[in-house]
């Protein structure tokens, strides 16, 4: 199981490659996870000082590697600029934001089916009572809806 694939611009016929200047590297960070990491290997150096979650003694080790030092004095330079933070924080409220509406409109949608479907549930018992005699006013005691809101709702229902 490998996270990390490297895949090269070719001609499909003679799988000749195009050019050795390109080349597209795909990490999956949650296979990266499951392997030993070894801090002899650059690429699994930058993958832990990219995670959120590593250990202090781990990401002083790998903050040790002259690039990643680098790296990482470019970091909090641009989260030092006030305009620079700024920016990622409208950008971090934004997406924020945006999963937040996503997901009360996937619950507002449940809720409304669900709704929909006790509304149907009642009807379809009510219905039932009626036909066997029951009087609307007596079946409306049995559901949180009025005399008046029921019988609005069986005639929509046979709209």
């Amino acid at each position: 199981m490998s996270f990390h694939s490297i895949y090269k611009i070719g001609e499909a016929q003679s799988k000749n490659n195009l050019t050795d200047l390109l080349e597209i590297h795909l990490i999956e960070f949650p296979k990266f996870e499951e392997v030993m990491y070894d801090l002899n290997n650059p690429l699994h150096c930058w993958l832990l000082f990219l995670k959120d979650d590593v250990p202090d003694y781990i990401l002083r080790e790998v903050l040790s590697m002259d690039v990643i030092s680098k790296a990482e004095k470019k970091l909090t330079m641009l989260s030092a600029d006030p305009e620079t933070r700024k920016e990622y924080e409208r950008r971090a409220k934004a997406l924020s934001d945006e999963r937040s509406r996503l997901e009360d409109s996937r619950k507002s949608g449940i809720e409304l089916g669900m709704e929909k479907g006790m509304e149907k549930g009642i009807l379809s018992v009510i219905k039932g009572l009626l036909s066997k005699g029951m009087p609307l006013h007596e079946a409306a005691k049995l559901t949180p809806y009025t005399t008046e809101e029921l019988n609005r709702m069986l005639v929509e229902m046979e709209e």
